[in-house]
């Protein structure tokens, strides 16, 4: 047991929420000035290691969604709701958004979410409890729609969520195969594809630089661009991998210009002018 909880309340009592999250007991003995330091989502559901997470073998979606559920919570309460209120909330939420596993868990976190959050009331939904000063509830509500999680997914992939290089380069410059089977050679007026086939439809990929598709072969792709194609899958490596670091200079480049241009502003608007004067 602590006693000294006035003094080490940023030591010993710290470091036990980052393993555990703060919880409503951990309330007693604080002040109000410390409640309202302390009684915040950081210290309620500390950030997870997310990289670490996806090292694991835990789904990069998973992850990236159970963050972006971290981020509906507001940062403390609102509302004028109490602390034990929204520890208790906030601590439900964490613990219903861990218990996604898999992708095929979130329709099931997104139905338990609303019931526990929401209530319907004519044509509106209005919060339950004290969840009006927890979470933006219209987010979850949001959700329940397929194509709000592909959007999400997308926007994974753009922000480069948790990847490593060779990840990056195999998901924006895929190495494909012309196999004879899921990716076959199709003319269409006059110029000739690589067709992917599914189910219910293709896709097709388009030469460029005068590049002719051929049977058993290596390809790459930049979107739905074929930029190389080699009989030699060690060819396309090296230009997958020159494709990237071309594209990392050019944005490492754009960045640089855009940070002398904030900084060269900064030292306009900082600059202080003499008004002109007339020497007669």
């Amino acid at each position: 047991m602590i006693n000294d909880f006035g003094e080490k309340i940023g030591g010993a009592r710290k470091d036990l929420w980052k393993e555990r999250g703060l919880m409503v007991e951990d309330l007693d003995g604080m002040t109000q000035g410390e409640k309202e330091k302390y009684v915040k989502k950081d210290c309620i559901w500390p950030k997870e290691d997310m990289k670490a997470l996806v090292a694991d073998g835990m789904p990069r979606f998973v992850v990236y969604f159970r963050n972006e559920v971290r981020k509906w919570v507001h940062p403390q309460p609102k509302e004028q709701i109490s602390a034990e209120a929204y520890i208790d909330g906030v601590r439900k939420i964490k613990g219903l958004a861990e218990s996604i596993k898999e992708e095929s868990d979130i329709p099931v976190f997104v139905d338990r979410m609303t019931s526990m959050i929401l209530f319907k009331s004519g044509r509106y939904y209005d919060y339950v409890d004290s969840y009006r000063g927890i979470i933006k509830g219209q987010n979850i509500l949001n959700y329940g729609r397929n194509i709000k999680l592909r959007q999400l997914k997308a926007r994974m992939f753009k922000e480069r969520f948790a990847m490593t290089e060779e990840e990056i380069m195999d998901h924006e410059y895929p190495i494909l195969y012309v196999d004879g089977d899921t990716f076959v050679i199709e003319e269409n007026m006059g110029k000739l594809y690589v067709v992917q086939k599914f189910p219910n439809g293709k896709i097709f990929y388009h030469p460029t630089n005068g590049i002719v598709p051929k049977e058993q072969t290596w390809f790459v792709l930049r979107g739905n661009d074929i930029v190389f194609l080699s009989e030699n899958k060690e060819e396309c490596v090296k230009e997958q991998k020159k494709l990237f670091d071309l594209s990392e200079t050019k944005k490492a480049k754009k960045v640089s210009a855009k940070k002398k241009i904030t900084t060269a502003e900064r030292i306009f608007s900082s600059t202080t002018f003499l008004p002109h004067t007339t020497v007669s």
